[in-house]
């Protein structure tokens, strides 16, 4: 559970649209997310990913693609 973990945390979820909607309400009920998804313009990928891998984010809600080539410690 989020609440229970003060570390860097994948939501995967199945469906993009998915992605922008867990990621608005994690933010609304107080947990800053980003979301993460291959239909997403490129910057705005580059800039959540970047945000989550130096901790200026610390969820980041995303589809199995983003497991990809993540190579983070405390992860």
């Amino acid at each position: 559970m989020i609440t229970e973990c003060n570390c860097p945390t994948i939501v995967y979820v199945s469906r993009t649209k998915r992605t922008r909607l867990l990621a608005e309400k994690l933010t609304r009920d107080g947990y800053r997310g980003v979301p993460f998804n291959g239909q997403m313009d490129a910057d705005d990928k580059i800039a959540n990913q970047d945000a989550f891998m130096s901790d200026k984010v610390r969820i980041i809600v995303a589809t199995s693609a983003f497991g990809m080539g993540v190579d983070k410690s405390d992860v």
